[in-house]
């Protein structure tokens, strides 16, 4: 099966991510080697970006493309661009007016927040957001305590619309690691949609998601696991809206947005 990395900082020299173009190649073969062949590319967004940021981001996306179809492996990776979006009361202007990237051209945004977030800012901040038009994507929602042990929390951002992204390495904490025993619960149950390495490059975070969804594979139900690690992904890129079923937890792809 092919795979997918919906969240990673691999456009070279525009974030806290990759750096150079080399490392940004490096990290691309790391993803093949993976098994992953669509990425998309979701480089830090906020509302305070300096003025130029998304044609400098842009310009920098199609040189990688580029230079990825130079490389052996690069005829089968398919590279889309996107943001990961820090929440601000000014996003929802921000997307209206082009300066930040949605997921692919998608409808579908990947949005985080401070990790020390109360429920009640977050949950006003995706429901001002889904009111909006959008279907925010929650980037590497085990950062999130306020979302711990609450599932009539997590019901509320599921009758929202509100989609739920994990980090791969989350998966594989220690035995007294919380945040690893939650996630692996709430993947088993339904409860994730999207899996992504948030890959820094080759210096920090490198790309592995293999193992992961090796892992959500052998453990979640069979349509579960479809749904993390393809199906929902394709419907993101395809921007096909979600409708969550309340018992099985699970999302189903319904009609073009």
């Amino acid at each position: 099966m092919d795979l997918y990395d919906i969240h990673c900082h691999l456009i070279p020299g525009v974030d806290d991510g990759s750096q150079t173009m080399e490392e940004s190649l490096e990290a691309m073969k790391l993803e093949y080697e993976e098994g992953v062949r669509h990425i998309i590319c979701t480089s830090h967004f906020s509302a305070d970006c300096e003025a130029g940021y998304t044609s400098k981001l842009q310009e920098s996306f199609e040189k990688l493309k580029l230079r990825l179809k130079e490389t052996t492996y690069g005829a089968e990776m398919r590279l889309h661009l996107g943001n990961e979006l820090m929440y601000s009361e000014s996003l929802l202007e921000c997307l209206d007016e082009g300066r930040a990237w949605t997921m692919a051209g998608s409808h579908y945004i990947l949005v985080e927040f401070l990790p020390s977030v109360r429920y009640e800012e977050l949950y006003r901040g995706l429901r001002k957001l889904a009111s909006g038009g959008y279907t925010p994507i929650l980037a590497h929602m085990e950062r999130y305590r306020c979302l711990y042990k609450e599932n009539d929390r997590l019901d509320e951002l599921r009758d929202l619309g509100i989609c739920l992204q994990v980090n791969g390495a989350s998966l594989f904490g220690g035995v007294f690691d919380s945040a690893s025993a939650v996630v692996r619960k709430l993947c088993k149950s339904g409860r994730i949609h999207f899996l992504g390495t948030d890959s820094h490059g080759t210096h920090s975070r490198k790309p592995q998601i293999k193992k992961a969804a090796a892992w959500i594979h052998d453990n979640c139900p069979a349509s579960v696991a479809e749904g993390i690690l393809c199906g929902n992904p394709m419907a993101a890129l395809e921007d096909k809206l979600f409708c969550f079923r309340r018992k099985l937890w699970e999302p189903i792809r319904l009609t073009r947005l």
